[in-house]
């Protein structure tokens, strides 16, 4: 048996990457992405949000230079397909989070949360809120007020300041008075306990 040569070789750490992948095309990330964002740009939109995913997991943070990154990473393994690096040029990039913006990226994060909910039988009978106190002091003496910005419990440790709660979902603001929401724009009933 001939002894094949590894000095060609090359290996790289991907740690849990592969995993991701799964999951991602277990919610068909790829797919619903692009089937949601006209583009004519060469590299999809989906590969795109894939593959800047798959480097903030790696570790890394800011979401340029991928080309680097991606450079001596098996793609085909990571990403489904063999993508040349080059093709994560900031410009790609820049040009496929435009694109996003465009298609509305709540849409896109709504849909890819209804394909998860699907694909793994989630209960949706629940809802969880993560909420933050945003402590506050002054006069607030506006005659439209959004919000009632009252005492209550603070989360802060600050019970002599007034507060608000912000929840993690974007545009989502919590009432600390008597949980009212205001949701995408639309305000929701009181949450019951």
């Amino acid at each position: 048996m001939e002894i094949p040569n590894t000095e060609d070789w090359r290996f790289t750490d991907v740690r849990f990457l592969p995993i991701f992948k799964e999951y991602a095309k277990r919610i068909n990330l790829v797919d619903t992405i692009n089937a949601m964002v006209n583009t004519q740009m060469e590299l999809s939109i989906g590969e795109t949000v894939l593959a800047m995913r798959i480097d903030t997991l790696s570790g890394r943070t800011p979401l340029y230079r991928l080309e680097e990154s991606f450079n001596g990473m098996d793609t085909e393994l990571l990403l489904g397909k063999t993508i040349a690096p080059g093709q994560f040029n900031d410009t790609n990039l820049g040009r496929a989070m435009d694109q996003l913006f465009h298609a509305g990226t709540h849409k896109i994060f709504s849909q890819l949360s209804q394909n998860a909910i699907g694909c793994f039988k989630l209960d949706t009978r629940y809802h969880h809120f993560d909420t933050t106190s945003v402590s506050v002091f002054g006069d607030y003496d506006h005659p439209d007020q959004p919000l009632n910005i009252t005492y209550g419990y603070s989360k802060a440790k600050r019970p002599d300041l007034k507060q608000f709660m912000v929840s993690n979902a974007d545009f989502t603001l919590f009432n600390s008075d008597d949980i009212s929401v205001v949701f995408f724009g639309s305000i929701l009933p009181p949450l019951q306990n």
